[in-house]
Order: C-alpha cells, then structure tokens, then sequence
C-alpha cells in the first residue's frame, strides 16, 4: 500500500509541470482566438462593413467589440491611411 502511494506521489510530481504548461497553452490560444475575432471585427467596422457579417458562436462578442470600435474610428476618420496607427496589432 505505501509503495502504490509512493508511485501515485511520483506520477504526480512528475506530470504535474507538463499538465501547467499545457494549461498555459490553452489560455493563450483562447487569448489568441479572441484577439483575432476582435481584430477581424476592428477591419470589418473600420471598412464600413455591415455588422450582419458577424459570426455566431464564441467569438462574437469579441468580434462586436472590434467591430463597434472599427465603426467609431470610421465615423471620425480613421479609414484609410489615416487610421494605419489604429489598427490593433
């Protein structure tokens, strides 16, 4: 019995670096994700697109975001060479 949990402590402690590192891993591709839809959304209301293009599904509230900022900065202007400094990178 102590043996199994001396074997179950090592597993453990052996896997627990690879199971944070892939946690790490899906946090930054959900960051990426979102940060792509909101851009797409930011091009899309900056061209003076229709809002209608939106996608369904996870990354629509980030898309309407970019989208909603994308607008605005048309509205003022910012399409063109004068919004190249606005562009979220």
């Amino acid at each position: 019995h102590t043996e199994l949990v001396a074997n179950v402590v090592t597993l453990f402690l052996l896997l627990t670096p690879f199971f944070i590192q892939r946690l790490r891993l899906m946090r930054r591709q959900k960051r990426d994700m979102d940060r792509r839809a909101f851009q797409k959304g930011y091009m899309a209301g900056v061209q003076g697109r229709s809002k209608d293009l939106c996608p369904s599904g996870t990354s629509h509230f980030n898309w309407m975001s970019g989208w909603r900022e994308g607008r605005a900065d048309h509205w003022d202007g910012y399409s063109g060479v004068a919004g190249v400094h606005k562009i979220p990178v």
